[in-house]
């Protein structure tokens, strides 16, 4: 994006579980963006949708945000 920040959505499938599990599948990939936010390149857009049975935990959701986004950068050089 041409905003100069990231910014973040979360998308949920119904398989994850009832409103309370996916409510809090978002709180988790939300709170997990906010405190890497500053690891992560920015002006971009992330979107999460969390694969049914991947552990969940703040730490994991965490680490694998800032292992895509350094994909992404060097798919991005490579072009």
């Amino acid at each position: 994006n041409n905003l100069g920040r990231s910014r973040l959505a979360v998308v949920i499938s119904r398989r994850h579980g009832n409103a309370v599990r996916r409510n809090r599948v978002k709180r988790l990939c939300r709170e997990a963006f906010r405190t890497c936010r500053d690891k992560l390149p920015q002006s971009y857009d992330y979107i999460i949708n969390p694969r049914v049975g991947m552990e969940l935990s703040l730490e994991a959701i965490k680490r694998s945000l800032q292992d895509l986004s350094v994909q992404i950068v060097s798919e991005q050089e490579n072009k």
